[in-house]
């Protein structure tokens, strides 16, 4: 499903080169929940966003299923972005003028009219999935974090993509939200088999996966 093939990332850093991923090579088969570890600074978020097609690899080749992402015009590369990732980041993101279900729709606003119409169906469905069923007319603030980060989720998940990607996505959360999150999270990837690739510095949350990977100065490497 993800494959990363000899995949490096370099850039410039005032008068430095870093490089941020070393020659990673990487497979992830449909239906894993892969959780990549290690300390801040170790290059997990950039491999993330090089799956995402948010960062442009230095070399190596990036594939989602039989699609080379950074092979694709730019137009192409957004709309599948759209419609086969699905994102959860840290900061969620959400905009504090619309409401909870406004928010989960923002992803579906390019398609079809017949399109927004199951997709609005889609959105209640997902806001119930998450526990929101009671939130869908209220604004992000009115919300707390653990409930705005459930919100983020709906959204990721509004356009079916075939691939969730989680980066850091309960480091703002107290332990106990951050243990409601995940076990979201993991119930989600056991009722739809859905592939999730997820990036975290805290080692207590790898149990909630079903492979880990852990990352050391850009390198994919063994962990005791």
């Amino acid at each position: 499903m993800i494959s990363l093939r000899h995949v490096s990332r370099t850039f410039q850093l005032k008068d430095r080169l870093v490089e941020a991923v070393k020659d990673v090579s990487l497979e992830i088969d449909r239906g894993e929940f892969v959780i990549i570890s290690g300390r801040s600074g170790c290059g997990k978020s950039t491999l993330l966003n090089l799956v995402a097609g948010m960062v442009r690899p230095t070399s190596g080749d990036v594939l989602l299923g039989d699609v080379q992402v950074w092979k694709l015009p730019d137009k192409q590369q957004a709309e599948f972005r759209n419609q086969k990732i699905g994102f959860v980041f840290q900061f969620n993101s959400l905009i504090p003028t619309l409401t909870v279900l406004e928010n989960v729709l923002l992803p579906t606003i390019f398609g079809s009219a017949d399109q927004r119409r199951s997709a609005q169906d889609r959105a209640m469905a997902l806001l119930a999935d998450v526990g929101l069923s009671d939130k869908v007319n209220d604004h992000p603030n009115q919300l707390s974090g653990g409930q705005q980060q459930r919100a983020a989720i709906a959204r990721a998940l509004i356009n079916q993509p075939e691939v969730l990607l989680a980066d850091e996505p309960t480091s703002n959360l107290d332990v106990r939200t951050e243990a409601e999150i995940m076990e979201l999270i993991k119930a989600l990837h056991t009722r739809t088999g859905l592939t999730i690739l997820m990036v975290t510095h805290e080692p207590e949350l790898i149990e909630f996966g079903t492979r880990s990977v852990f990352m050391e100065d850009g390198r994919i490497v063994p962990h005791l």
